[in-house]
């Protein structure tokens, strides 16, 4: 396992080319082949590379995406495993990330408390 590595998932966009189908939800919590989520595709690339430390960046209509999160893919926390929602949090009037830069900078203090090497 890859212990100083953490992924960061910009978990995207509003998704407007795939409407209706994110009328209600973001487009990583699309389904996609019965009960999976666009999200998995990403996630399962993760664990396939011995990568345990998954932070996700939500940024539209977050609650389906979380849920599917804690149902799906709980890890070992104990062993230092988890998959992380890390939802924008309101500074400034802003609601959501600009994009992947902006979610990093609002969360290098969450990271540098995880201190991957």
């Amino acid at each position: 396992m890859l212990r100083n590595v953490v992924a960061c998932i910009l978990a995207g966009g509003e998704g407007r080319r795939l409407w209706p189908l994110t009328a209600h939800r973001t487009k990583p919590a699309v389904r996609c082949g019965g009960s999976y989520r666009l999200i998995d595709f990403p996630l399962c690339s993760c664990l396939n590379s011995t990568i345990r430390q998954i932070l996700i960046f939500p940024r539209y209509e977050a609650r389906i995406l979380e849920r599917h999160l804690r149902r799906g893919w709980f890890l070992r926390e104990n062993l230092g495993e988890y998959v992380r929602s890390m939802p924008p949090q309101q500074r400034a009037g802003q609601l959501r990330y600009r994009g992947t830069a902006d979610a990093i900078h609002h969360n290098l203090s969450r990271l540098e408390r995880i201190a991957p090497h």
